[in-house]
């Protein structure tokens, strides 16, 4: 039996790896992803990053996922246990993303944050729910619109993509919901 071999791809993260740089820069995020790596092992270096969001954060385990739809071997080298970004992806369970994309009905853990993840239609329902009876309990305007959207932003996860007719996401999703103050919510 040979061995297969891969290509080794590293992608070290900035600094200050957010969305946030005195205004929304998405671009600035987007820019360090490579969407058309195929069967390569990829080492994410998170070690020089000290400065993320939440939001990043799901995008990045977003993006390993695909690359494991892509044949990659995905791996994540984390700076020391001390560091925000290591602590950040431990309090949303990052760490166990590959678990967590081949187990139905298996989120990951959360701190601040919740995060969902959107592999079949239930996990969608089952998320709605969730940040329904999540966006009750906070003050913001328009509660019934706010879930509307949320409703809507999901099922398209599940919409478009599809594979092969499979009753789930061609593109696995996920899906952030934080709360950081009682009048503000967060949606990626």
């Amino acid at each position: 039996m040979a061995l297969e071999t891969y290509e080794s791809i590293s992608i070290k993260l900035p600094r200050k790896f957010t969305f946030m740089r005195g205004y929304i820069d998405f671009d600035y995020v987007l820019a360090f992803f490579d969407w058309t790596l195929h069967h390569v092992s990829v080492q994410i270096d998170l070690s020089g990053s000290d400065n993320s969001n939440y939001q990043t954060l799901a995008l990045l385990i977003q993006y390993a996922w695909h690359l494991s739809s892509q044949g990659c071997r995905v791996t994540f080298k984390y700076g020391i246990a001390s560091s925000t970004l290591t602590r950040m992806m431990h309090a949303i369970g990052g760490g166990d993303w590959q678990q967590i994309l081949t187990t139905d009905g298996r989120d990951f853990g959360y701190d601040v944050s919740k995060t969902f993840a959107l592999r079949r239609r239930a996990d969608v329902q089952n998320t709605i729910n969730r940040a329904r009876q999540a966006i009750r309990n906070y003050a913001i305007g328009f509660p019934d619109y706010l879930s509307y959207i949320i409703s809507e932003l999901l099922y398209n996860a599940t919409e478009h993509g599809r594979r092969g007719g499979r009753n789930c996401a061609g593109h696995f999703s996920i899906r952030q919901i934080s709360f950081p103050q009682p009048t503000r919510v967060l949606f990626l």
